[in-house]
């Protein structure tokens, strides 16, 4: 298995983030790759009906979305800030609320970091999370008792659930120079899904080992 991440290309205190930038104009995502999951459907729409999409923006790279800024629809949603503790030594990624709240951790451990989502994903290895297939062209991830699948596109990354035969269409990441846009449905927002889309996402174009 490749130790790279295929998809890509201090201390604790936290500091304010820059929430100045524009959101971008939307993207067009492509099909998803052909041929990486078994009997997904042929096109980017679901097969249970269009789905309503909510957009978010990682924006403001410091120098990339492992120091950003996400904004919502109305408002920003969370702060991404990387930093050493102190006290371990160990450089973490947190994910801080807008109430000033950290919801979610990665620990870059070495050569296998660690990550933690608030009420979705206890702590684990991120090669647990996010398992690459055996032929390395998907990740799966299990959330709440559901199966999930990230196929990269030529845009990015699609997200599948893959509790329904053919798969349907959860989120999508759109990479660009210097943003990244996500759209999910809100029924996944609602089902709990945003931090864990937002975390993995960033996992995924962080351009670090995570395996």
């Amino acid at each position: 298995m490749h130790n790279s991440n295929p998809y890509a290309q201090g201390g604790w205190q936290v500091s304010q983030s820059n929430n100045n930038s524009d959101p971008p104009q939307d993207h067009y995502l492509p099909p998803s790759v052909q041929g990486a999951l078994p009997s997904l459907p042929s096109s980017s729409s679901p097969t249970h009906g269009q789905p309503n999409f909510v957009t978010f923006y990682f924006t403001s790279f410091n120098p990339d979305i492992t120091n950003c800024v996400v904004i919502g629809p109305a408002r920003k949603y969370t702060d991404i800030l990387t930093a050493t503790n102190p006290e371990s030594t160990i450089e973490c990624t947190l994910f801080q609320d807008s109430d000033g709240r950290i919801s979610s951790m990665i620990e870059w451990i070495g050569r296998h970091p660690y990550v933690e989502v608030k009420d979705a994903v206890s702590r684990e290895p991120v090669r647990d999370f996010i398992r690459l297939s055996a032929d390395q062209s998907y990740r799966t991830m299990i959330v709440k008792g559901k199966q999930y699948a990230w196929v990269p596109s030529p845009t990015g990354m699609i997200l599948y659930n893959m509790t329904y035969n053919p798969p349907e269409i959860v989120a999508r990441a759109i990479r660009s120079h210097d943003t990244v846009t996500l759209q999910i449905t809100a029924q996944a927002i609602h089902a709990g899904l945003m931090d864990v889309t937002v975390v993995a996402a960033v996992l995924l174009l962080s351009n670090r080992n995570i395996d």
